[in-house]
This record gives C-alpha cells, sequence and structure tokens, in this order.
C-alpha cells in the first residue's frame, strides 16, 4: 500500500514538472516570433506534413496488422473478418485524430518550439522569402514525393543489403567463424 501512495506521488511529481517544463517552454517564445513561425508553417505546408506523417504511420502500423493477420493460424473467412476489424478501428483512429486536432497539438508543442530553438526570427523571415519565391513553391510541391521516393528507396537499399550480412553471419555461425 505504501509503495502504492509512494509510487502515485512521484508520478504526480514527474508529471505536474514536466506540465510545469512545457508551459515555461511555451511561454518563452515571443509572440512576434511564434506569429513568424505560424506563418512560416502555413506557407511550407507543414500541417499537411505532419498528419501525412501521421497517415503514414498508420499505414505502417496496418501493414503490420495485415501481415500479422495473413500468418495468423486462422481460416481465411476468419483473417478476413479480423482485416475488416482493423479496417474499421484504423479508419475511426484517423478521424478521431482529425476531430482532436493531433496535428495541430504536435505542431504547436513540438514544430514551433523546435524552430524557435534553432532559428532566429531573420532566419525564419529568410525562409519564408523563399517559400514565397517560384522555387520555394516547386520545393513544397515536390518535397513529400521526395521524401516518400528516398524512404521508399532507402528501405529497398537497406532491405537488400541486411538481408545478405544477415546470411552471412549464419553462414559464419554455421562454420563456426563467431567467437562466443
Amino acid at each position: 500500500m505504501r509503495k502504492n501512495v509512494f509510487a502515485n506521488a512521484i508520478a504526480l511529481i514527474l508529471i505536474l514538472s514536466l506540465f510545469v517544463i512545457k508551459t515555461a517552454n511555451a511561454q518563452e517564445i515571443s509572440s512576434e516570433k511564434k506569429e513568424l513561425i505560424t506563418e512560416l508553417l502555413q506557407l511550407s505546408g507543414q500541417k499537411n506534413v505532419m498528419q501525412a506523417s501521421v497517415d503514414a504511420m498508420i499505414s505502417q502500423v496496418n501493414t503490420s496488422l495485415y501481415s500479422m493477420i495473413a500468418s495468423a493460424p486462422a481460416t481465411q473467412e476468419e483473417k478476413e473478418k479480423m482485416k475488416e476489424t482493423t479496417d474499421r478501428v484504423s479508419k475511426r483512429f484517423q478521424e478521431l485524430i482529425k476531430e482532436r486536432g493531433i496535428a495541430d497539438q504536435a505542431l504547436e508543442q513540438i514544430t514551433i518550439p523546435l524552430y524557435d530553438k534553432y532559428f532566429t526570427s531573420d532566419e525564419i523571415k529568410d525562409f519564408i522569402v523563399f517559400y514565397s519565391s517560384p522555387t520555394g513553391e516547386k520545393s513544397i510541391q515536390v518535397m513529400p514525393q521526395m521524401l516518400q521516393e528516398s524512404m521508399q528507396r532507402t528501405n529497398e537499399m537497406f532491405s537488400l543489403k541486411l538481408k545478405e550480412l544477415m546470411n552471412e553471419a549464419i553462414e559464419e555461425e554455421k562454420e563456426g567463424r563467431i567467437n562466443p
């Protein structure tokens, strides 16, 4: 009983400390700089990028779940029902994320403080000028596709390399060349 009270007290202190730190950090950004960062994020399409990132994470989770379902010891009918359930839950999960403004919260609590930390107001103004230019506008349009293609190519390259290296390590183990 005493351990639970002590553990709960520590948890409460940690939560309150994080809240105080988060609140203090949020208050450190001047309203002028926050407005500049917000303008930059709007101009550069960061809200869409954040939502796309959330959607990509959900897609990866779904892919993993579908893979698990496919290899589950179940009938085809049961697998179809599991997939349908996964689809419904995933769709509702995405709706809840949008309804609760999770992407907006991430921008407010993560992205804005990071821009504040790493860039001065003048540098943010430079970004605004760049993203207002034709080249900046083009970069906004093509960057998501470039990032997706880069991730796909990197994944393909590393998948093959890692598979080769794993096979090499297995062969070394079989031949007794790996020291215990």
